[in-house]
């Protein structure tokens, strides 16, 4: 989700420069030669020059629409992931527009989770979803994964529940991965999990994931509803027969350590 966004940008190829529409009256060819310097330095791997020349770009405070873009790509001439935090919160208030700034908190989220500091990353995803427009509803799927990372099962429930129905065919099957596994972390776990495949069943016939129906079938087969863990099992055969889950199950590939109904 998240991190595919950010990684994508190290290519540039989300970063698009139309420079008559993009920038103020004020752009300057010097500021452009100072990107197109930082850019090449940066596919140099000279990255502590390219650093120099990307803040000299943004010290023009050009107001672009992409502001945020801009600094985050600056931003990944940095190597040390807490200097990156750093830089950026120079250049928050900056920020031109509530969605520039949604961009710049989602990104610091980002980097906090990856150094795995999840409440800071929980209280960057809970700025960059106050200020969107329209809310962005996955931050808040993101919010819950963190939660249960964190051991906080009912937050992350309930956070989860939350974005239940906001959320497109696709999101919803991650939302029902975290309400389950958090459901299974906490006492009445099959009565919760009985509850949410008959109030979702719809979905999860002609939606849900392989990882979906793999987590269905572990977690019924734990409580050992044998008919209802084989109803899963045979929903994942039959529909994703080439999947890794269903390739494990017929003994045609192994894992290198037990399944864990914690596993994403």
């Amino acid at each position: 989700m998240q991190k595919s966004r950010f990684r994508n940008i190290t290519g540039f190829s989300t970063v698009l420069l139309y420079i008559g529409v993009f920038l103020s009256q004020g752009f300057t060819l010097a500021a452009v030669d100072s990107l197109q310097l930082a850019r090449k330095l940066y596919k140099m791997h000279d990255y502590e020059n390219a650093y120099e020349e990307y803040r000299r770009y943004l010290s023009q405070q050009l107001y672009l629409v992409d502001f945020a873009d801009y600094v985050i790509e600056a931003s990944l001439s940095i190597t040390d992931p807490l200097k990156q935090i750093s830089f950026v919160l120079q250049y928050l208030d900056q920020a031109p527009n509530f969605y520039n700034r949604k961009i710049l908190y989602e990104y610091l989220g980002f980097l906090s989770e990856y150094i795995g500091d999840y409440p800071k990353a929980i209280a960057y995803y809970t700025h960059a979803y106050m200020i969107s427009r329209p809310l962005d509803h996955g931050l808040y799927l993101r919010i819950a994964i963190l939660n249960f990372e964190l051991g906080e099962y009912p937050h992350a429930l309930y956070m989860a529940r939350i974005t239940m129905d906001k959320v497109t065919a696709y999101v919803k099957n991650d939302v029902l991965l975290v309400m389950i596994r958090a459901i299974l972390m906490m006492p009445g776990a099959l009565d919760n999990m009985n509850d949410i495949v008959r109030r979702e069943r719809v979905y999860i016939e002609q939606y849900a994931q392989p990882n979906l129906l793999y987590l269905l079938y572990l977690g019924f087969l734990r409580y050992q509803q044998i008919d209802k863990s084989q109803e899963f099992l045979a929903n994942l055969l039959r529909r994703y027969p080439d999947s890794p889950e269903a390739l494990e199950l017929q003994g045609k590939i192994r894992r290198v350590s037990m399944p864990s109904l914690l596993w994403w």
